[in-house]
């Protein structure tokens, strides 16, 4: 078991979503998790998780570091939930919350890679130990990722999928950021048009080439200047006078 400062080391900074439909048990836990993560928002059921989710990544250009989730909820139920904000983001953390007569529902949670789950009534330091083994894993995988510096102080933080200009987050739309996410991946490389046709179709999204130029017309001025070049009839690259420097 982690004690308290280890855990404290690794959630201080983090956003968590919490989906539980009892208001008693979420006040509760609300409480407990005041104490550890920098934001804390609840929803009451999936169909308002799911919505919170998207609402999160709208307005901060960046998914929830943690989602804690009950099995059993009104409209739709943690495993739809679960299979949602996967399809969305597969590598999203999520704890699920279950009953012991809710065993039969794990194999398919599992399978649709949960992290951790924790089984009723809630175990303040169960929850913890949860916190550690799950967050501790997304650490050592952010440890070997890289912040991109574009230059004129804008960053692209290619962890949490965001962009800034000095320190301040700038807005994208989804297409925006799905744009900016690609030409990202092949940092200083040709992205070609077929690859950003690829990326978006794995989103679920149709687009043609025309849409990319358009799209690339509008993210070129949210971007330090000429940091976006076009090969005619190939691609584009993102590039910087600078190079990549750890996050």
């Amino acid at each position: 078991m982690s004690n308290y400062s280890e855990v404290f080391a690794l959630t201080k900074e983090l956003s968590v979503l919490f989906v539980e439909d009892y208001e008693e048990i979420r006040e509760t836990t609300v409480e407990i998790l005041d104490h550890y993560f920098k934001i804390v928002d609840t929803a009451c059921d999936g169909q308002d998780g799911i919505a919170k989710y998207y609402d999160f990544f709208i307005r901060t250009g960046a998914y929830y570091d943690l989602i804690i989730t009950d099995i059993e909820m009104p409209i739709i139920n943690g495993v739809e939930l679960v299979k949602e904000i996967k399809e969305e983001r597969e590598e999203q953390a999520i704890i699920v919350l279950s009953a012991h007569d809710e065993s039969h529902y794990l194999l398919d949670l599992i399978n649709l890679g949960i992290s951790q789950y924790v089984t009723k009534p809630i175990e303040i330091k169960t929850l913890l130990d949860s916190f550690y083994k799950t967050l501790s894993k997304r650490k050592t995988v952010r440890d070997e990722d890289k912040e991109i510096n574009l230059g004129d102080g804008y960053h692209y933080d290619t962890v949490k999928k965001s962009l800034s200009h000095l320190k301040q987050h700038i807005k994208l739309t989804k297409h925006e950021y799905l744009i900016l996410e690609i030409l990202a991946e092949e940092f200083e490389q040709i992205c070609t048009t077929a690859q950003i046709i690829s990326h978006f179709h794995q989103a679920k999204v149709e687009i043609t080439a025309d849409n990319i130029r358009f799209l690339i017309s509008k993210l070129r001025k949210k971007l330090p200047q000429n940091s976006i070049e076009t090969l005619y009839a190939i691609g584009y690259k993102l590039k910087s006078e600078k190079h990549l420097i750890q996050a």
